[in-house]
This record gives structure tokens, C-alpha cells and sequence, in this order.
């Protein structure tokens, strides 16, 4: 495993989950991750009430940062779906979101403007209420 993707979950780990995104780069020596698959960040939100449309922006914006300095990891979101009890209707939650971060690169440019902005969007518009370190099984 790469000792960026190391420091990096290292770090994850051991914060809060509402701090997931404010880590701070450290410099050390990691334990080895017991994966041999991707490493997989999986985040559920709660969303700011009239704010998922700032939180899906944030997220285009963590993607573009991470596209253009040209590392390939995938990012994406689920809108959590609910069911009216009485009438059995699904719509989409305005409260609710699911985000996965699979970091197929080995490594982390340094934080910047753009990576400050998009923390902050997602500060403004949404909390992380609990986050998951997976492992996605090689194939």
C-alpha cells in the first residue's frame, strides 16, 4: 500500500467524522492497510435544510480537484430514497446523502484554494454523520 493512502486513512481514522474533510496532511510512518483491493470512503450526510443543491456542487467540485491534477480517483453520490408511509410514493431526500470516494492514486498533491473552497461547501451545506474505511476487493 502507498504510505500517502496510509498517512492519509491514518489520519481519517482518527478524527471525528464530522472533521472527515479538514485533516491535515501527517507525515509518518502508517500501519500497512489489510486490503488488496481500493480503498473506498464512504460518507453518509446530513444535508442543511434547502442546501443538497450547494452539497451536489461540492461534490462536482472535490471531483474536478482531484481530475485536474490528474489523478483518477472515482467519486460519486446517492441521494438517499424514502417512502411515504400512508401513500407508498418515493421521492428523493433533501436531507440525506451517501458519498464514495474510491482512491484508485497513489498520490495527494498538497491542499490548496480550490480543495479549501469545496471543504467549505460541503461545511456550509452539509455533516458527516458517519464515515466508513472500505476495502473493494480486487477482482
Amino acid at each position: 500500500m502507498r504510505l500517502s493512502r496510509l498517512v492519509f486513512l491514518a489520519a481519517l481514522c482518527a478524527i471525528p467524522a464530522g472533521s472527515v474533510f479538514h485533516a491535515a496532511p501527517v507525515h509518518a510512518q502508517a500501519p500497512s492497510m489489510p486490503c488488496s483491493g481500493k480503498i473506498n470512503l464512504i460518507r453518509v450526510s446530513s444535508i442543511q435544510p434547502g442546501m443538497m443543491e450547494k452539497f451536489l456542487q461540492a461534490v462536482e467540485a472535490q471531483k474536478a480537484w482531484y481530475s485536474k491534477r490528474g489523478l483518477p480517483d472515482e467519486i460519486a453520490v446517492m441521494r438517499v430514497m424514502e417512502q411515504d408511509p400512508a401513500t407508498k410514493a418515493w421521492k428523493m431526500s433533501d436531507t440525506q446523502a451517501i458519498t464514495t470516494h474510491i482512491e484508485t492514486s497513489s498520490k495527494m498533491p498538497a491542499h490548496d484554494a480550490e480543495w479549501d473552497a469545496f471543504v467549505a461547501m460541503f461545511s456550509a451545506s452539509s455533516k458527516i454523520e458517519k464515515a466508513y474505511v472500505a476495502c473493494t476487493a480486487a477482482m
